[in-house]
C-alpha cells in the first residue's frame, strides 16, 4: 500500500537539487546547534516522489557507511522529515585483534559493524597497539573481545530504510553503553537504552512492520528514531562520561571495562 498523500513539489525539487548538488552521493551531514536537529519531525506522508525517495535513499546509505556510521536520520541531512537509514553487521574477525573489533562495532559515529561507524568519526583502532594496551592496563587482563562476549549483544542488523518508526519498551531491562552521533563527530557518551524493544515502521512502499529488537540492534533504532523527535543522544546521557573518540579508543574501548569507566570517571 503506498503512502497516500500528494507529493510536495517544492520540497521535491529541493531534495532533487540536492541530490545534483552532490552527484557522489555523499551528503553534508549537519552539525549540532542546526535547527533542523531540533525541529518537530514531519509525518511522512508520500511528500517525494518514488523516484526521488529511491535516489535520496541510495545517498543517505552511502553517506552513513562512509562516515562511516549504522545509521543516518533525514534531519541530520537537513530534512525534518520522519525516515531513516540503518545497517549493521558482526563483523569478520578472523584478521581483527580486540580492539579493531571494538572500533569495527561502535554506534553512529565511531565505526560500524556495516562498514567502520557509529557514533561518528571514530579513533583508529591500529593507533593504539596490543602491547601498548597491555603495558598501561593495570586492571585484570580480558580474554579477546568477540561477537560471543561482547556485553552490548551485537548482531545481524541488515539494511532497512525506517519511515515513520516509533518503539515501545519490552520489559523493563536497560542497558548502558558508549555510543555517539554522526552530528557530534569526535565524542561519545554513555547512554542508557532500553534492551529490548518492539519497533513499529514503514518502507517505501507503505507497507507497516513490526519487529521486536534486542541488544545493539535495538540501540541503534532507538538512537535514529529520537533524532525524529529532535533529540540528540547527548541529551540523555551520562555526561561525566564524555570522552573524545582518541580517549575512549585508549582507555574504555572494551564495553566490559563499563562499571571501571563508571567508578573512574564518576557517573
Amino acid at each position: 500500500m503506498a503512502f497516500s498523500g500528494p507529493i510536495d513539489k517544492q520540497l521535491n525539487h529541493e531534495v532533487e537539487g540536492m541530490l545534483k548538488r552532490f552527484p557522489d552521493g555523499l551528503l553534508p551531514i549537519v552539525s549540532l546547534g542546526e535547527p533542523v536537529l531540533r525541529a518537530e519531525w514531519q509525518e511522512y506522508t508520500g511528500q517525494l516522489s518514488s523516484k526521488t525517495l529511491a535516489k535520496l535513499t541510495k545517498a543517505m546509505r552511502k553517506t552513513m557507511l562512509e562516515a562511516p556510521g549504522v545509521g543516518l536520520a533525514a534531519p541530520q541531512i537537513g530534512l525534518p522529515l520522519a525516515f531513516a537509514v540503518v545497517e549493521d553487521h558482526v563483523v569478520d574477525l578472523s584478521d581483527l585483534d580486540a580492539q579493531d573489533y571494538q572500533s569495527a562495532s561502535s554506534l553512529d559515529a565511531s565505526s560500524s559493524s556495516a562498514a567502520g561507524s557509529d557514533a561518528d568519526e571514530a579513533f583508529d583502532a591500529e593507533d593504539y597497539e596490543d602491547e601498548d594496551y597491555d603495558e598501561d592496563y593495570d586492571g585484570e587482563e580480558l580474554d579477546m573481545l568477540t561477537p560471543q562476549n561482547d556485553p552490548r549483544e551485537v548482531a545481524e542488523f541488515p539494511f532497512h530504510l525506517i519511515i515513520n518508526p516509533v518503539y515501545k519498551p519490552i520489559g523493563e531491562k536497560t542497558a548502558s553503553f558508549y555510543e555517539g552521533c554522526l552530528s557530534m563527530p569526535g565524542y561519545q557518551a554513555v547512554r542508557k537504552r532500553w534492551l529490548d524493544i518492539e519497533a513499529t515502521w514503514y518502507d517505501e512502499k507503505g507497507m507497516k512492520h513490526s519487529e521486536n529488537l534486542h541488544g545493539w540492534p535495538a540501540r541503534i533504532f532507538q538512537h535514529e528514531t529520537d533524532h525524529l523527535s529532535g533529540e540528540v543522544y547527548i541529551d540523555k546521557a551520562e555526561t561525566r562520561s564524555l570522552a573524545t573518540d582518541e580517549n575512549l579508543g585508549e582507555l574504555w574501548w572494551d564495553p566490559r571495562l563499563m562499571d571501571e569507566a563508571r567508578a573512574t570517571l564518576g557517573f
